[in-house]
């Protein structure tokens, strides 16, 4: 786990990036093709492991159903990601108001399980790339990919969660997906950082959906990507 340092953002920065999340609560295009990729990952592991040269490691993961984007799940993982990419730390828990993820879902709006307590992180897992020099980013191929290998993670939580490999991972059926650019979690500038945050969600009754991924194929390689 990265080491986090407290920061006390400036009520006035808070508000600006607040406006700019209730602004627009779609996936973007980098957004979206994190859940596309992880829903091909899902759908087949071990293709996924063929094409991302993982020798292996998803051998005997069983297939899972693709998860549902939801506006609400956007809007509190592009919260966390934003909040700490603008307050310059890396944690489940905010830096800033001390909030969990259960609670920044349900305050964003989703319908989360009941009997899950605000005080607790069962949806999120979340990646960050940082740098000595400023406008560092982070793929949404490579963020899924490095979760997924889980390195130096015991068990691999990131792997598991994402890929639904116990009991109660499966039950998750919705995601959203946020991606920020900015401070570093434990340097100053010239140093910055890009964070991710996915959150997955469960609700007392399962509704019926309706997703997918409409795109114009322009370079022909028979998916949907970022570019």
């Amino acid at each position: 786990m990265a080491q986090t340092r407290p920061f006390v953002c400036a009520f006035a920065c808070l508000l600006m990036f607040a406006a700019a999340l209730e602004a627009q609560q779609a996936p973007t295009a980098n957004e979206m093709a994190f859940i596309y990729e992880l829903n091909r990952a899902r759908q087949n592991p071990q293709r996924y492991d063929t094409e991302n040269s993982l020798g292996g490691l998803l051998n005997g993961v069983a297939a899972q159903p693709p998860l549902a984007w939801n506006e609400n799940l956007v809007q509190s993982a592009r919260f966390h990601s934003t909040e700490m990419a603008t307050a310059g730390y890396f944690a489940h828990q905010s830096a800033v108001t001390g909030d969990y993820p259960n609670k920044m879902a349900r305050d964003a709006g989703y319908p989360l399980y009941t009997s899950w307590t605000d005080n607790a992180n069962y949806i999120e897992s979340l990646a960050a790339n940082g740098g000595s020099f400023s406008g560092v980013t982070y793929s949404p191929t490579d963020a899924l990919r490095n979760l997924i290998i889980d390195s130096g993670v015991t068990p691999p939580g990131h792997r598991i969660h994402l890929l639904a490999m116990d009991s109660f991972n499966q039950d998750f059926r919705e995601i959203g997906t946020g991606y920020a650019q900015g401070a570093h979690w434990a340097n100053s500038s010239p140093w910055s950082a890009a964070y991710w945050a996915i959150h997955t969600g469960r609700r007392d009754t399962d509704p019926i959906r309706m997703f997918g991924v409409v795109y114009d194929d322009a370079n022909g390689n028979g998916r949907y990507d970022s570019g």
